[in-house]
């Protein structure tokens, strides 16, 4: 999250994506609270049903 940090602090305006390794509902959402706008993942269902994501991409 020190990456988000830095690109929050210097992206105004512009939103934040998170992508790469958000793999479960609570790094997502805190994500989120950290101010991301959006979120990129390939474990999107895994997060949705409240699972922990299994393996790779």
């Amino acid at each position: 999250p020190e990456s988000i940090k830095i690109m929050l602090q210097h992206a105004d305006p512009l939103p934040v994506k998170a992508a790469g390794g958000v793999r479960n509902y609570d790094e997502a959402v805190n994500m989120i609270k950290m101010g991301v706008k959006r979120i990129g993942t390939s474990s999107a269902r895994a997060i949705a049903e409240g699972e922990e994501a299994q393996g790779g991409y």
